[in-house]
């Protein structure tokens, strides 16, 4: 680690705008904060339950971890629902001599945390058997071959043999750990498939969500005929009746705690002790009753939320920025619709130096970091300079990342297109709020209008060669076949009955069998090439040229008066 700034970890994480994940980086965040610790988020934007391959480049965000800038990585591991997505992060880390900390995974050769979810789920037991008297429980968790669900399922077991109470295979129901799991439970029970139990434990909030909105349709009085407990805390109790008793998986601690090993192995300071145990958050679904305090925060984040929810929906940002027809354009809308992001404090565009030309293939391969790129400053929390900086990908920001302060807690968004790589913005945030479902959208609308622009571009340059595409050739500048037919009668009708002018005719490629010839980019090369060559010629001889076909050219000159046929054996013209 370097003396002469302050230490960076990266935090590589998908899915950042949910709240499992914001509680995590709130942990990393408060930690960072406290050590005297920067922090660069690099998270992706699309990853959620389906994969979409032409979103795929969006995941080349994760490459920057490899910048030699940082000090630290932390992997958020269960953020990362795709295998083959996992397996290119764990590649791109790959011989990081620096130290590496993963949650919520156990990954071999690496420093991992994980919840002790056996535990968690002890303790609810031990809150329906102790403090309810509930004796007859069912538990609904994910699905079988995952060992987490079966840990859930032991802790339960764990508390229910300790106290002699009866549970068996047919208390546990195996789902997908997602709304539908428990509403298909709700039915059952409903229905009198299943018997009814006294109890049950939802080993996450999503199942115990859609078993609450289930149950709300019918007789069943919540919690004097069925107690329902979830677990993890996602923080969208509101949204149901009745609010649910749930079990806060402490997200918060294990981030802080994935800071501080980092902090530790860097300075060899003692590893402070940070426990990652959770606690009981009760409600309306157990005869505890609500928690003011739990709920209190939660409404105000809602409240926040609905607030910018509202101001995004009724504001004219994506009308805005698709009129934007320069760069500054762009980013004097993007100033005037910052304060769409809550708790945003910076906004950095940093796009590659060819974003305007860039092309699908030059976006799939992996950048080194050399890659030139520039630095746009939208808006920062002191003063800064409005001039565009230059830097290196593997930088990942300017050295002097203007206006920024001292403190950077950044967080790093991919901005692409149609399978295209553009840069990505860097938020520079105070808390882990700035990454919300609003900010997303917020998000793609300045890529949309990123890529009209671009499209205006190319559409402006078209129409400025609408004139000279008619009689030019528009890869080369050459007059086309009736361009050059065009000048040559026009010259031709300037000569006396005995005056002629000379044609050569330039065949390219005439001995060559190499298919290769034929490929766009060598080919486009070649032509321009040729042209410079025939143009200096042309020049020379006070003449013109032109390309009539592929790799058929034509010269002649306007400067000699007097031709007899021995100069030219090629062609006359009269």
């Amino acid at each position: 680690m370097s003396n002469d700034h302050r230490p960076l970890i990266g935090v590589i994480t998908a899915r950042a705008s949910q709240s499992e994940q914001r509680q995590l980086l709130k942990g990393i965040l408060s930690k960072a904060d406290e050590l005297g610790i920067d922090i660069a988020v690099f998270s992706n934007v699309y990853n959620f339950v389906e994969y979409f391959a032409d979103v795929e480049v969006e995941n080349k965000i994760y490459e920057l971890v490899r910048s030699e800038r940082l000090d630290g990585v932390i992997i958020t591991s269960e953020s990362l629902i795709f295998p083959n997505l996992q397996e290119r992060i764990y590649e791109h880390i790959k011989g990081l001599d620096i130290p590496i900390v993963i949650t919520d995974a156990e990954v071999e050769g690496y420093t991992c945390i994980n919840t002790d979810v056996r535990s968690d789920l002890m303790n609810i037991a031990r809150h329906l058997t102790d403090v309810h008297g509930i004796k007859d429980i069912d538990i609904i968790t994910g699905p079988e071959e995952f060992e987490t669900s079966r840990l859930r399922v032991e802790g339960v077991r764990k508390i229910m043999e300790e106290r002699g109470l009866p549970f068996g295979d047919e208390n546990i129901i195996y789902g997908n750990f997602w709304n539908n799991t428990g509403e298909d439970l709700a039915e059952e029970y409903l229905s009198g498939n299943r018997r009814l139990p006294q109890a049950v434990i939802c080993a996450n909030d999503y199942m115990a969500f859609g078993l609450l909105d289930k149950l709300l349709d019918h007789d069943l009085n919540i919690p004097e005929d069925l107690t329902v407990i979830g677990y993890e805390h996602i923080g969208e109790r509101i949204y149901h009746s009745p609010v649910l008793t749930t079990y806060q998986r402490n997200r918060a601690a294990i981030g802080a705690k994935a800071v501080a090993m980092i902090y530790s192995k860097l300075t060899e300071a003692p590893m402070e002790d940070i426990s990652i145990s959770g606690c009981m958050i009760c409600g309306d679904t157990c005869s505890c009753g609500v928690e003011k305090r739990y709920l209190r925060d939660e409404l105000v984040e809602i409240r926040q939320m609905k607030l910018y929810n509202d101001l995004n929906f009724f504001g004219n940002f994506e009308q805005q920025s698709v009129t934007c027809r320069s760069i500054s354009d762009y980013i004097r809308t993007l100033q005037d619709f910052s304060y769409l992001i809550r708790n945003v404090s910076g906004i950095y565009l940093c796009l590659h130096e060819d974003w305007c030309s860039r092309s699908h293939k030059s976006s799939v391969k992996e950048y080194s970091n050399n890659e030139p790129m520039i630095c746009y400053r939208i808006i920062s929390p002191e003063y800064g300079s409005d001039d565009p900086a230059v830097f290196t990908r593997g930088q990942l920001f300017p050295a002097e990342l203007t206006g920024a302060g001292d403190k950077k807690f950044l967080f790093f968004a991919p901005l692409f297109s149609e399978g295209k790589e553009f840069g990505h913005f860097i938020f520079q945030y105070t808390t882990p709020g700035s990454y919300d479902p609003v900010m997303i959208e917020w998000l793609k609308i300045t890529v949309n209008a990123l890529q009209v622009l671009r499209m205006k571009n190319d559409i402006n340059t078209l129409l400025e060669c609408t004139n000279l595409s008619e009689y030019h050739d528009t890869a080369t500048g050459l007059y086309n076949k009736q361009g050059f037919i065009n000048e040559l009668d026009n010259a031709c009708k300037k000569l006396n009955d005995k005056e002629k002018l000379p044609l050569i005719m330039i065949r390219t490629g005439i001995f060559s069998d190499d298919s290769r010839i034929d490929k766009k980019n060598l080919s486009v090369r070649l032509d321009v090439e040729i042209a410079e060559c025939l143009n200096r010629i042309a020049a020379d001889i006070n003449g013109f040229c032109g390309k009539l076909s592929d790799k058929q050219y034509i010269l002649t000159t306007v400067g000699i008066k007097k031709f007899s046929d021995n100069h030219c054996k090629t062609g006359t013209a009269s």
